[in-house]
Parts: C-alpha cells; sequence; structure tokens
C-alpha cells in the first residue's frame, strides 16, 4: 500500500513538472506574453515539492517498518539493522539516492522561489526550468529505477545494508554530497535563462553568486566527510585514492569553485560574463556525470553499486542534452552577452582570472585521468591503469604555478617598501622552517612547502592592510590542505607486524604492547576487538590506547575491519587488525599518518569561509545587489 501511494505521489509531482515544462516552452516559443503570475508558479513549486517529499516519506516509512514486500526495502535492509540505519539506506542504493536526486531538486527550486524577493520574469523563468529539470529526472526514475517495485515473491528478511555503508557518516554524506551536486541546477537554470534570452539580467548576478556559494559549500561538506569515511571505516589509512567517485566529485567542486573565482570578475566589471556562463553549463554536467559514474557501474568503485549499462546510457545522455541546451545557444548569442567596453587589467582581475585558468586545467587534468582508461578500453586497445603519480605529479606542478601566482599577487599587494626582498626573504625563511620540521623528502617539498609558507605569511601582512576575512579563512584553508598533503605523502609510514596477546613489538618511533582481547555483539555483527598500548619512544610520558575490530555481518556474510585511530596535533596513530595466524598470533597494520590533522581543520576552514561569505552575500540590502 505504501508503495503504491509513493509511486503515485511521484507521478502527480511528474504531471506538475510536466505542466511547468508546457508553460516555459509556451513562453519561449508560442506566446510570450501569457506568462503565469509570479504566485502561480510559487504554488505550483510547493505543491511538487510536498508530493515528492510524501513520496520520500513513503518510502522512509518502508524502511522503517521492515516492509520487505518492497523489493529496493529487501534488497538494502533487514529487520536487525538499527532504526537510524534503516531511514538512512534509503539513499543508500540507486533507486532510493535518484529519488532523493529529484527531491532535492524541487527542493532547491521551493526554497529559491520563497527567499527571493524579486519576483521579476527572470525569476519565474528559472523556475520553470528547475521544474523542469525534475520532471526529467523523475522520468528517469519511473521508467529505469522505481524504488516502489514491489517483490515477485514473498521474503521474511531483508539481504541486510552493505557493511561499508553501515556507518555514521552514511547519514550524513550523501545527502550533502546530493544537494552540492543538485544544488548547481539552480545556477544552470539561471544561467540557461539568461542565455536563451540573449541578455544578461539584472538579477543573475545575485542569484548564480548566492545559489553557487551554498552548492559549493555543501559539496565541500560531502567531499570533506567523504574522504574522512573512507579514512577511517575502509581500514586502508588513505583520505584520498584518486578513486573515479571520488574524482567525480572532485570535478564540479573544481569548476564550481573557479566559477566563484569568474564572479568576483563580474562584480567589479561586466566583462566575461560568458565565462561564468560556461563554467554554470559545465559544472552542473559534471554533477550528472559523477551520477553516471556511480550508477551506471562501467567504472569499478568501493562507491559504484549499480551494475545496470542501460542507466548509464541514459544518465550520460542527461548529461550531453545539459551541455548541449546552454552550449548552443551561448555560442550563437556570445557577441549579445559580451561587454564592448575595455577591460582594466587590474592585479585582482588578472590573479582572478589565472585562478579560474588553473582550476579549468586541473577539471581537465582529473577528466583525463579517470575517463581515459575507460575509453582505451571501449576501444578495444587493451587495458590501461591511471593511477596516483599521474595526478599527484600534475597537481603538483599545478599547485606550484598557482602558489607563484599568489604569492606574486600578494606581494603587489602589501603596503611595504622592497617587496621583492620580503618576498625572497619569506620564502628562504619557508626552506628553512621545512627542512627543519620535515626535510626534504621529494621535489614537492622542496619548492611547494616553502612556496606554502610564504603564501600564509604575505596572506597575513596583506590582512593588516586590508580586512577580508573570508578571503584569508579560504585561501589559508587551501594552503594548509596544500601543506597538510605533501606532509602526509612524505613523511607517512606503514609497518606490519606480527603479535600475540601480552607481546610487545617496536614500531619505529613507537612500542605496541597488545593488551587483551574480547569479543563483541553488535546488532547486526559480532566483533573481535584487540586492546593496545602504544608508547612514544621520543615522549616516555605519552602512551595511547587503540581498540581496533574486526567485525563479521551474519546476513551479508562479509568480514570488515574497523581501524581505530589516536590523533595528534602532527598526524595520527592509525592501526587495523588482521587475521588470526595458526599459532594464535594476529597480523596487525600500524601507520603513522604526517599531517592529517592540517586536512580536517583546512576542510572546515573551507566551510565556514563559504558560510561566512553566503551571509555576507545575503544581507546586501536589496538595492546594493540590484546596481551590482
Amino acid at each position: 500500500m505504501l508503495s503504491h501511494l509513493g509511486l503515485l505521489l511521484l507521478c502527480f509531482s511528474f504531471s506538475l513538472s510536466l505542466t511547468a515544462s508546457v508553460q516555459l516552452i509556451t513562453v519561449f516559443i508560442a506566446s510570450p506574453n501569457k506568462h503565469w503570475s509570479a504566485r502561480t508558479i510559487q504554488y505550483l513549486v510547493w505543491l511538487s515539492f510536498l508530493a515528492v517529499t510524501a513520496s520520500m516519506a513513503m518510502l522512509a516509512w518502508s524502511f522503517y517498518s521492515n516492509d520487505f514486500t518492497n523489493a529496493y526495502v529487501a534488497a538494502h535492509s533487514n529487520s536487525q539493522l538499527p532504526w537510524f540505519f534503516r531511514l538512512a539506506a534509503v539513499w543508500g542504493g540507486h533507486e532510493g539516492s535518484m529519488l532523493f536526486w529529484v527531491w532535492v531538486v524541487h527542493f532547491w527550486a521551493t526554497l529559491i522561489s520563497t527567499q527571493s524577493t524579486n519576483n521579476t520574469e527572470y525569476l519565474k523563468q528559472t523556475l520553470l526550468l528547475m521544474m523542469s529539470i525534475g520532471g526529467v529526472l523523475s522520468v528517469f526514475v519511473l521508467v529505469f529505477s522505481n524504488p516502489f517495485e514491489l517483490q515477485s515473491m514473498w521474503v521474511s528478511e531483508g539481504r541486510d545494508l552493505n557493511p561499508m555503508l553501515q556507518d555514521v557518516a552514511l547519514i550524513i554524506h550523501p545527502p550533502l554530497l546530493y544537494v552540492g551536486y543538485v544544488g548547481f541546477s539552480a545556477p544552470f537554470a539561471a544561467a540557461c535563462i539568461a542565455v536563451w534570452n540573449g541578455q544578461i539580467s539584472t538579477s543573475w548576478f545575485s542569484l548564480i553568486r548566492i545559489w553557487s556559494l551554498v552548492s559549493w559549500a555543501f559539496l565541500t561538506g560531502g567531499i570533506a566527510l567523504g574522504a574522512w569515511w573512507a579514512y577511517y571505516e575502509l581500514g586502508w589509512g588513505g583520505w584520498w585514492f584518486w578513486d573515479p567517485v571520488e574524482n567525480a566529485s572532485l570535478l564540479p567542486w573544481l569548476t564550481a569553485t573557479a566559477l566563484i573565482h569568474s564572479l568576483f570578475v563580474v562584480k567589479r566589471h561586466v566583462a566575461f560574463p560568458v565565462v561564468a556562463l560556461a563554467l554554470c553549463f559545465v559544472t552542473f554536467s559534471l554533477s550528472l556525470l559523477g551520477t553516471f559514474i556511480v550508477r551506471s557501474g562501467v567504472l569499478t568503485s568501493v562507491h559504484a553499486f549499480a551494475v545496470d549499462p542501460s542507466k548509464g546510457v541514459v544518465l550520460i545522455g542527461l548529461s550531453v542534452l545539459v551541455l548541449l541546451m546552454g552550449a548552443i545557444p551561448l555560442v550563437l548569442n556570445a557577441e549579445r552577452l559580451t561587454t564592448s567596453h575595455s577591460v582594466r587589467w587590474t592585479p585582482i582581475r588578472l590573479f582572478l582570472l589565472t585562478s579560474v585558468g588553473l582550476l579549468v586545467l586541473a577539471t581537465m587534468v582529473v577528466l583525463l585521468g579517470t575517463f581515459y582508461p575507460m575509453i582505451f578500453q571501449i576501444l578495444g586497445l587493451g587495458s590501461i591503469s591511471v593511477g596516483a603519480p599521474y595526478f599527484n605529479t600534475l597537481f603538483s606542478i599545478i599547485c606550484a604555478v598557482g602558489l607563484i601566482a599568489l604569492c606574486l599577487h600578494l606581494v603587489t599587494g602589501i603596503a611595504y617598501k622592497h617587496k621583492g626582498l620580503i618576498g625572497t626573504s619569506l620564502y628562504i625563511c619557508g626552506l628553512v622552517l621545512s627542512y627543519s620540521a620535515f626535510g626534504f623528502t621529494s621535489y614537492a617539498s622542496i619548492l611547494l612547502l616553502p612556496l606554502t609558507f610564504c603564501a600564509a605569511a604575505l596572506l597575513t601582512l596583506q590582512l593588516t592592510v586590508r580586512t577580508h576575512w573570508v578571503s584569508y579563512i579560504a585561501h589559508m584553508a587551501i594552503l594548509m590542505l596544500v601543506a597538510g598533503s605533501i606532509v602526509y605523502e612524505g613523511h607517512s609510514y606503514q609497518v606490519n607486524r606480527k603479535v600475540s596477546v601480552g607481546e610487545s613489538t617496536d614500531l619505529i618511533d613507537y612500542t605496541l604492547s597488545f593488551d587483551e582481547k574480547r569479543w563483541l555483539v553488535g546488532p547486526n555483527y559480532t566483533a573481535l576487538e584487540g586492546r593496545f598500548s602504544i608508547a612514544d619512544n621520543v615522549n616516555s610520558n605519552s602512551v595511547y590506547e587503540l581498540t581496533p575490530q574486526k567485525r563479521h555481518y551474519q546476513v551479508r556474510v562479509m568480514n570488515m575491519s574497523e581501524p581505530a585511530i589516536a590523533s595528534l596535533w602532527h598526524g595520527d596513530l592509525y592501526l587495523s587488525l588482521g587475521n588470526k595466524l595458526a599459532d594464535g598470533s594476529y597480523i596487525i597494520k600500524f601507520q603513522y599518518k604526517a599531517g592529517m590533522s592540517f586536512v580536517w581543520i583546512a576542510a572546515i576552514m573551507l566551510i565556514i569561509a563559504a558560510t561566512l561569505r553566503l551571509y555576507s552575500a545575503i544581507t546586501v540590502p536589496s538595492q546594493i545587489r540590484e546596481q551590482t
């Protein structure tokens, strides 16, 4: 009954979206003067959102009540699964996550319709287009990924949720990522309407800027939480593997960051709107492309849980269609959208455009490394692997160029004489400090660490002249992320040992003692937990207790390693419990992960910076925003 009702509500929402699509076509083709009122469109958006929300609620209740007559519930849940994981399983599989996509599109449209006070024709057309996007995705769900399909035969239990996804991060990570992905439908729709009309509306800049920042903040949070989940849940000890799905989330993040920088250029001078518009189209297309990677199964990944080429073909078709919807009109109307005024090349404008270029270049590097092996194989040329060395090498070069550009820009902005001498002195100081603290383990550490220190010092000096706290926090976060990544790659190490209960073993800088082991019984698993003491050989007063687990999930018949982590300011102590050997001892894997605290602090700082920038953008008086 719940499945039938959920499906009916989704069909009703699709009918409303179809009505919005017909109205939008009527406006642009048949009768431009016969446009619905803002209130009518607002009611349409609200009603459609309520219908999709109720449909999501029906699916969530099916999970909560263990309704295994629903095929999707039976495939991703179990009565022994804790209730909060059962609710999180709503988006833990392909069908439910696509329904969540539809919900987020309608959520964004509703939010824009309620928060904006400027009911112009431009805004009404933007909302109609967002409704149309929701309708297209609804068709995909109804035809290819129906989460309300019933079981062909009765079952008393479900297959359980994938143990890798039975984590608190699952409750937060996918929604943040999806809200970020789908949030770029708002800048995309706004940009499409501007291009189709052949002119930049007074509402264009404020609408795209605000919702780009919101989506970027959610996407940043989703990526950061996903990196944290991979770090402590998978037990591999890494936070970024250049996995295809990780790259898929990085691609729109890079272009969205470029979009935000390009919008600052447009803010200061009504120039280069074509670049900003193009980035709106590319960012949303890459968001859809990320969905294609996860849902189609064309690439192997711990994140990919759908193996259905037909779904992949449809999703890649949607990505191409979205790109063409904006790209073709943009090319045709480029002259009308480009300003005829001369552009004054100020240092800040030149730096912003350099940043945009480097971010676009980084996007091309990730795009090529992710999809080249797949294309190579499709063409019958064999198989090829593109791994971390490719990405790390090229990103090191891009980071070096970006840091040099940032340092040069900051040097011109500080209000002191002998600017060149100051910059050179700071770089030498950074070189000495880097060598003293970490030594030189690679060319990246020789060049990038001193440049990072130099840029951070120059950024702080400029802060005493101009108080741009949001920009300062954001760029310091990036510098901290770069520094943390370099230290992580150059100074982390791993030690594997065989140890029995009551024994101790040396771990280079630490001494490990296996104190005891015990068995635990969870709601849907059993676990062997070991208690270990790790003493710092340098500082004898520091002793850390770690309790890693090795879990067995009965329903899925899967074993999972749950590592234990001791977080220090300079790095993490990371311990995993392995298999039991014939002599009763256990294999343990100890890893020292240098610089990890800098990575997580950088992610938090980026989200704070985006929140502060969004607050300042929203609180700008409407009359000033209109003048901008």
